[in-house]
């Protein structure tokens, strides 16, 4: 082959690049510029009503729904949601998959951010998409880049900040957008950002409590330093704040460890006449772990004839009440755990109560011996079957 001709083959094959190069971006930005929703379009529910013409052929509505691209799937699951939430619940769920798939190498964020933020659009709609875009967002395997990734997390960060903060907003968008925000801006300035946008839910006099409440688990799981400040807020008075707001408090404060006070806890337990308050107060004096624990929500069991969430609470400090059976234990600590064996049917304590039989103590050696019957009567399967993972 000539000079010349070589030199003629390298420009048609960079010609040839250059046009699949542009036809390709092209393609991606028609995509990404189709994924609209036409109001007018969904409202003849062209595609559900194919579907349900090959009602009871599995395998052809497979190939239909398969074959649609994702501006029609989202067509699709639009004229579900004007069917109700529950139609987009059952059956939406054929199209989750193909979008997660699609979507796995790169969310097309500036039009699923327009679409949720549209308030004209259906909000069965508009919660499924938001739902799906999390899903995909904060998966940790992907095949998107590393930095495709942090770019998406970074913008769904921010579309979660944005609906949790309009005031113009539905409560439930709000508090969903609130419970799902996990990640935290690696930009300091965006990360300042969102900082004060939680602190601001939280102190704004005119949120609803519920998605206050949310703004606390979410400054519990960013890692907020407001979070020790805004709990204390809360627990200056509980009985006076609504319940949802107080159960975030005590749930995110004992998690994160800035709520360590096992006796304004039990008061709490004690004063709520609210049974859901109660009940995440039990359990949540239960992950502060220690005998003080056992012995506070034995203080406060079955209020509101609640016991599951005080066993419940008991069988995961199992340990600790393990270790308060021994004998060299004050007697107090002795006794209570004998209860806990007692109440949460803790057939794994069965070796050290038979110990107890034996004490010096008489009320102890009593109650061992009572507690050591009602074991032996249990079921051989009453073991929890992750009894070793529990407990603190």
């Amino acid at each position: 082959m000539t000079a010349s001709k070589k030199k003629l083959t390298l420009i048609a094959l960079t010609l040839t690049l250059a046009a699949g190069s542009a036809l390709s971006m092209a393609t991606a930005m028609a995509t990404q510029d189709d994924i609209k929703i036409s109001k007018e379009s969904v409202s003849q529910n062209k595609h559900i009503n194919k579907i349900r013409e090959l009602k009871g052929k599995p395998q052809e509505i497979d190939a239909y729904v398969s074959n649609l691209n994702t501006q029609e799937i989202l067509e699709a699951a639009y004229e579900l949601s004007n069917a109700g939430e529950l139609a987009l619940d059952q059956q939406g769920a054929m199209f989750v998959p193909l979008l997660k798939k699609r979507w796995d190498a790169g969310l097309p964020m500036e039009d699923i951010a327009s679409m949720v933020k549209d308030k004209t659009n259906n909000d069965n709609f508009r919660s499924f998409l938001l739902d799906g875009t999390v899903s995909v967002g904060f998966k940790k395997e992907r095949v998107a880049s590393e930095a495709t990734q942090d770019s998406e997390k970074e913008k769904l960060g921010d579309l979660l900040i944005e609906l949790a903060s309009d005031k113009s907003e539905k409560e439930a968008v709000r508090k969903y957008s609130l419970m799902k925000l996990r990640d935290v801006p690696k930009d300091g300035g965006k990360k300042a950002k969102q900082e004060k946008a939680l602190a601001d839910i939280v102190n704004d006099t005119d949120t609803p409590a519920a998605v206050k409440g949310a703004a606390l688990t979410a400054m519990k799981r960013t890692n907020h330093p407001g979070l020790a400040q805004a709990v204390a807020e809360v627990m200056k008075n509980p009985l006076s704040e609504e319940g949802i707001l107080v159960r975030h408090a005590v749930a995110e404060g004992a998690k994160s460890g800035t709520l360590k006070d096992i006796k304004v806890m039990k008061q709490l337990a004690k004063d709520t006449k609210d049974a859901e308050v109660y009940a995440t107060t039990v359990y949540s004096i239960g992950l502060l772990g220690g005998p003080e624990s056992v012995l506070a929500v034995l203080d406060v069991y079955g209020k509101y004839g609640n016991t599951d969430i005080a066993n419940y609470t008991l069988e995961r400090n199992q340990k600790t009440v393990l270790s308060m059976l021994e004998t060299g234990q004050p007697r107090e600590y002795i006794l209570a755990a004998l209860q806990a064996v007692m109440y949460a049917k803790l057939r794994t304590a069965e070796a050290n109560v038979e110990t107890l039989v034996n004490h010096t103590d008489i009320e102890v050696r009593e109650k061992a011996a009572q507690v050591l019957v009602s074991l032996k009567a249990l079921p051989v399967n009453n073991i929890p079957s992750n009894a070793e993972k529990w407990g603190n």
